[in-house]
């Protein structure tokens, strides 16, 4: 299947269930428009926390424009129509946390969670330093977090809803914030994917 690209938006030809991604190049400037399947952006409502679907929306929709300006950029003409297979939910979240200049090394990880606020909100209370209980569970935490650069690495579902529930809002705008954001959204699509209907058989 594939989307028609429109050079201006009253063009934009838009059926039920579809969000409009718009683009502009510089120089001269240009400006491009197509309209996809709003599917990622609704699964967003019913498996992203409230306080991380603004953000993860907005990282949807950059990744949406980037494939769009890409594709753009790599034509000798301006491109009639795109796959839609490029901007369905796993190839957007495959993008948005695979994507060599997006993904985290380990070693930036490290670096990332050394300053966020998150940790800091952790590891500065009388809890953390007298408390050995605590201490070891923010130990866990801190190590389930790391374990993100992996990209193989698969959480389950309630350690994934822990980590998202504790990042501090602060960190929400960070370079750490997306990548841990997108990173358990990425995992939740898997968990999506991997389910079957048991009655099919």
């Amino acid at each position: 299947m594939m989307i028609r690209v429109f050079t201006s938006k009253e063009m934009v030809i838009t059926a039920e269930g579809e969000r409009v991604i718009s683009g502009k190049l510089n120089n001269p400037v240009r400006k491009y428009f197509i309209s996809i399947d709003a599917t990622p952006w609704n699964n967003i409502k019913t498996s992203i926390p409230e306080q991380y679907k603004e953000l993860v929306s907005a990282v949807l929709d950059k990744t949406a424009r980037d494939i769009l300006l890409d594709a753009v950029r790599n034509s000798i003409a301006t491109p009639g129509e795109l796959p839609a297979s490029w901007f369905t939910e796993e190839n957007l979240l495959d993008r948005a946390t695979n994507g060599a200049s997006d993904w985290l090394s380990k070693e930036e990880l490290e670096e990332a969670w050394k300053t966020s606020e998150t940790r800091k909100r952790i590891i500065e209370t009388e809890n953390y330093k007298s408390n050995p209980a605590y201490r070891k569970t923010a130990n866990a935490f801190a190590e389930m977090v790391l374990k993100l650069s992996g990209k193989t690495t698969f959480l389950e579902e309630k350690y994934q809803d822990w980590i998202l529930s504790k990042l501090s809002e602060t960190d929400l705008e960070t370079e750490f914030g997306t990548f841990v954001t997108m990173r358990i959204s990425r995992m939740k699509g898997r968990e999506k994917k991997a389910e079957y209907d048991l009655d099919i058989l």
